[in-house]
This record gives C-alpha cells, structure tokens and sequence, in this order.
C-alpha cells in the first residue's frame, strides 16, 4: 500500500508539474500586447459626403514610447487608383481596455498636433487579433474592427 501511495503522490505532482508550466499569462489586455504593427483584416468602406467613394486598408504601428504610425492605402471605386496617406502625426494612450488613437494627416507646413482627430475606442484581443470597437457618431451604433498582426507596406 505505501507504494501505491507514493506513487499516487509522484503523480500528482507531476500533474500539477504540468499544470503549472502550461499556465500563460490571460491578460491580453495589457498595452504591451498593442505594440507593434496592425493591419485591418478587411479593407473599410471610405465615405464622401455621404457617397461611398472608395475603400481603405489601414495599417497602425504602435510604438512603446507612445507615438504612432497610421498608414492608409485608399482604392478610389471608378478609378481603382491606389494612393497611400500616411499619418505625421500619431499618438496613443491605453487604460484597461480603453484606447485613445490621435492622427493627424495634415500638410507639411501645418501643425499637424491642431489638425489632429482623436479616435476613443475599446480594444480586446480574440484569437491573436485586435478588435477595436467604437460608437459610430453619425449613427450611434457599436462598431467593430478586426486587425491582425503585419508588417508596414
């Protein structure tokens, strides 16, 4: 009987050997899963004046200093031209789950900092993606946007 109880312990610990070691880290809430480069798994719809006048691939590269790069590759619908819009000016701040995305596209002789627009969304990680959610001003609506990770073209 005593070995077969010291075999029970053996294995027991070993299970909770295994247990221990196959134990990861949950948070994937933490900024620090943020930084590096995002690219939108589907390209937007890009709107007009309310006319739907082409669509954008967005690709964001979160540094740990807090700045940040937004590139946009725009594929104008008649045309099909392809133009690329990148940001001079990018920060970002997250608090638990909440993300403040702040760029600006403004002309070189601008300061681009005054021309800023501010973004303030939610973000959760799913399966090695980003979602971004926010609430559509015109509709009031939830909204949601997958990205995954890339590299900056």
């Amino acid at each position: 009987m005593k070995r077969y109880y010291c075999f029970f312990s053996w294995f027991i610990i070993a299970i909770m050997s295994f247990s221990f070691a196959s134990c990861s880290n949950d948070d994937d809430d933490d900024k620090d899963s943020l930084i590096g480069v995002w690219v939108s798994e589907e390209t937007l719809p890009m709107y007009y004046h309310e006319e739907l006048t082409g669509h954008v691939k967005a690709f964001f590269q979160f540094m740990e200093d807090g700045s940040l790069i937004e590139k946009d590759i725009i594929t104008e619908i008649g045309s099909g031209e392809t133009y690329t819009e990148t940001s001079t000016y990018g920060r970002w701040e997250a608090t638990g789950n909440h993300l403040k995305i702040i760029t600006s596209f403004a002309e070189p002789y601008d300061n681009p900092k005054e021309n800023a627009d501010e973004t303030e969304c939610t973000y959760m990680f799913k399966n090695g993606k980003l979602i971004l959610s926010y609430q559509d001003e015109d509709t009031g609506e939830i909204k949601s946007i997958t990205f995954v990770r890339g590299q900056m073209p």
